[in-house]
C-alpha cells in the first residue's frame, strides 16, 4: 500500500515537473515583443471623451511607436439588422468611421490592428435583454443556431469590409465574477446579484457557448482569408480563469461541438488561434508585480499545453495600472516591473496597455479614469509639460530606451487646448 501510494505520489511530481519544464523550454517562442495600446475612439462612441478622435488616438500611438492598437469595435454598433428577417447590413456610418481610424493608424506605423466586440447580433424575433444575452442553447435551440449564423455572418462581413485588420477578438472577458459578457435571456446589466441570479449560465455551460461563438466566427473570418486571426476569449486572469481556459478545451475535445453542425471540430485552431487574458487582476501578485505574478502566467500558459496546445502565442489585450488604486510612480514602477517579467516568458506575443487617455469630461469612477498613460487634453489645466503621465513616461522609455519624449509631444501638442470646454 505504502509503495502504490508513493508511486502515485512521484508520478504526481514528474507531472508537474513536466509540465513547467515544458512551459520554460518549448512551445511558442516569439522572434520580437509586440507593444501595442487600446483605447475607444470618440467616432465609435460620442459618449466617451471628446478629444479621443482618430486623429489624436493615432498620433499618440505614432508618438509611443507602438505597432499593434486595439480597436473597440461592437457588433450591436457595427450592424443594422432587418425588422422582418435575419438579413444584416453594415452601419454605413460606423464603417466609414473605422476606415479612417485605420488609415490614420497604418499612417502613423501602427500595422497590426485588432477589433474587439462585447455585443452580438440576434435573429429578428429574439428580444435579448441586453447586448450580452445569449439563446439558451438546449430550451432556446433554435434561436441558439440562428443566433451563432449570425456570429458566422457578421465575422465573415467584418472580414471582407476591413481589409485592413488582421486580428479579431470576440469575447472580451467572459468570465468576469460580474459582469460576464455571455448571460440567459432576463439578466440585466446594472441588475443586482439578486435580481439576475437566475440569468447566469454555469462555467460549464459558458465555455461551450464560448467555444461555439469562436468557431462560428473563426469559420466567418477564415471564409474571407486564412492569414487573418481569430483570439480565444480574453479573460480576466482569475486563478479561475485557468479552470474556465480548462473547461474551453474540454469542450472543443468532447466531440460534441460546434452546435448545429453534424460534425464534430476538436482541433483548437479552429477556434482560436492565439490565447489572450487581461493579467492585472490585483489578488494575483499584480499589486506587486513580483514572483508571484510571474509564476502565474506560466501556469496559464500550462494549461494550453496540457491540451497539447503550447505552440499558440499569448497577448495580453488588455494591462494596466490605474491612479485611482496607485501613486503615479507606483504605477509607472508596477508597468516596468511587468515588461522585466515579460521579458522571460517568450510565449507572450503582444501587450496592448490599456488605456490611451485619462478620463476627464467622462466620468465613470475613480478606477476607470486613471488608466490612462497621458492626462485628458479634455482638462484645462493639461499642458505639454504635463499632459504625459509618470506611467506614460515609463511606457515610452520600455518601447524607445532613451530617445527624447519630445518623439511623443511633439506628436500631440498641436490637440492640447482644443478640447476644452
Amino acid at each position: 500500500m505504502k509503495s502504490k501510494r508513493f508511486l502515485s505520489l512521484l508520478l504526481s511530481v514528474i507531472t508537474i515537473f513536466s509540465t513547467f519544464f515544458a512551459v520554460g523550454c518549448s512551445g511558442y517562442k516569439r522572434k520580437e515583443l509586440n507593444y501595442g495600446l487600446g483605447d475607444v475612439s470618440y467616432e465609435l462612441n460620442s459618449l466617451l471623451e471628446p478629444c479621443c478622435t482618430a486623429d489624436y488616438l493615432s498620433s499618440v500611438c505614432g508618438g509611443f511607436g507602438v505597432n499593434t492598437f486595439r480597436i473597440w469595435m461592437s457588433n450591436n454598433d457595427m450592424f443594422l439588422r432587418d425588422a422582418d428577417s435575419d438579413e444584416i447590413s453594415l452601419n454605413p456610418v460606423k464603417t466609414e468611421a473605422i476606415h479612417q481610424l485605420c488609415s490614420k493608424m497604418k499612417a502613423q506605423g501602427v500595422e497590426r490592428l485588432c477589433a474587439m466586440s462585447t455585443t452580438f447580433i440576434y435573429p429578428f424575433d429574439y428580444t435579448p435583454t441586453t447586448y450580452s444575452v445569449v439563446p439558451d442553447p438546449i430550451g432556446e435551440k433554435e434561436f441558439y443556431v440562428r443566433f451563432l449564423n449570425l456570429v458566422e455572418k457578421c465575422y465573415q462581413m467584418l472580414a471582407t469590409e476591413f481589409t485592413e485588420i488582421d486580428y479579431f477578438e470576440v469575447l472580451n472577458e467572459p468570465d468576469h465574477e460580474v459582469h460576464s459578457v455571455v448571460h440567459k435571456n432576463g439578466y440585466t446589466f446594472n441588475g443586482s446579484t439578486t435580481v439576475n441570479q437566475d440569468y447566469f449560465y454555469t462555467d460549464a455551460e459558458r465555455t461551450r457557448i464560448c467555444m461555439d461563438i469562436q468557431y462560428y466566427a473563426t469559420c466567418g473570418v477564415k471564409k474571407v482569408s486564412k492569414e487573418k486571426k481569430v483570439l480565444s476569449p480574453a479573460l480576466c486572469a482569475y486563478t479561475a480563469s485557468m479552470d474556465f481556459l480548462d473547461l474551453c478545451y474540454d469542450a472543443i475535445e468532447s466531440e460534441t461541438l460546434p452546435t448545429g453542425k453534424d460534425y464534430s471540430v476538436t482541433d483548437p485552431d479552429s477556434y482560436f488561434e492565439i490565447l489572450n487574458w487581461h493579467p492585472y487582476i490585483l489578488s494575483l501578485g499584480a499589486k506587486s508585480m513580483g514572483e508571484e505574478w510571474f509564476e502565474f502566467q506560466k501556469e496559464f500558459y500550462a494549461v494550453a499545453q496540457k491540451h497539447k496546445d503550447g505552440d499558440t502565442p499569448v497577448w495580453f489585450t488588455e494591462v494596466g495600472f490605474s491612479a485611482g488604486q496607485y501613486s503615479e510612480t507606483e504605477s509607472a514602477e508596477l508597468l516596468e516591473k511587468m515588461f522585466k517579467h515579460v521579458e522571460k516568458l517568450p510565449f507572450i506575443d503582444t501587450v496592448i496597455v490599456f488605456r490611451i487617455n485619462n478620463l476627464y469630461a467622462t466620468n465613470i469612477s475613480n478606477l476607470e479614469n486613471n488608466f490612462g498613460m497621458l492626462n485628458s487634453i479634455c482638462d484645462p489645466l493639461v499642458t505639454v509639460d504635463n499632459v504625459v503621465k509618470e506611467v506614460g513616461k515609463a511606457y515610452f522609455k520600455i518601447i524607445n530606451g532613451d530617445k527624447n519624449i519630445s518623439q511623443l509631444t511633439d506628436k500631440i501638442k498641436d490637440f492640447i487646448g482644443v478640447y476644452v470646454n
